[in-house]
């Protein structure tokens, strides 16, 4: 066999789009490809993927299991793997963060402490029934574990790392593509604005990590 079945998972497409099948020839006058290190430089290369993307990419078997780049490709054929579409190998692309970060600031009490939260992914709803989360899925997600009072849901609003307004209905995975909520330093901000209600119970005071 000279040719090799791979499928490209990208995080950010999940929910989104099938995963896109490519097949690979090994052996041609310009290239002989031996192991799987081989063919992640002839994709990256070939500009089929970002480069940026080589340190969060790694190959699995089509049932999950994870396989080292030095892997002979002979061998991997030799065991039914990557033969044809439904033993394609798998290229694994964690081009986003599994969990987005936030701090809360209020408007009208500027004094209080910031707190940052992390919320995981696979927690909010679409993502576990394979639908691209939009950033009202983490505001409801807020509310709904009571980390905030209800009567502040009509009075909240997002903002991004550099200041924009971030709308509700902005999908996540693509506001973390851009860099926003990546990270605890890189937290997105929930505006809340607290005007002639005090400052609210709030039911963490230090970085809920969820």
């Amino acid at each position: 066999m000279t040719e090799l079945w791979l499928t490209y998972h990208q995080s950010s497409r999940a929910g989104h789009a099938p995963p896109t099948t490519q097949l690979v020839e090994l052996d041609t006058k310009k290239q002989k490809l031996q192991d799987l290190e081989d063919v992640l430089e002839h994709i990256f290369q070939q500009g089929f993927v970002d480069p940026k993307l080589r340190p969060v990419s790694w190959w699995e078997k089509c049932d999950g299991e994870k396989v080292k780049n030095s892997f002979c490709i002979e061998e991997l054929l030799q065991q039914g793997v990557g033969k044809c579409e439904q033993t394609a190998m798998r290229l694994v692309i964690a081009d986003i963060p599994p969990a987005v970060w936030f701090s809360y600031h209020y408007v009208h009490s500027p004094s209080k402490t910031v707190v940052t939260q992390r919320i995981k992914l696979d927690e909010l709803h679409p993502y576990q029934s394979g639908v691209r989360p939009k950033l009202a899925h983490v505001t409801n997600y807020i509310f709904e574990h009571n980390y905030l009072a209800a009567h502040f849901r009509p009075r909240v609003h997002w903002q991004g790392i550099c200041g924009k307004r971030l709308e509700e209905h902005n999908d996540l995975f693509e506001l973390l593509s851009y860099g926003e909520g990546v990270c605890e330093d890189k937290a997105m901000k929930l505006i809340i604005d607290d005007a002639f209600h005090g400052v609210p119970h709030h039911q963490h005071d230090h970085c809920g990590c969820h």
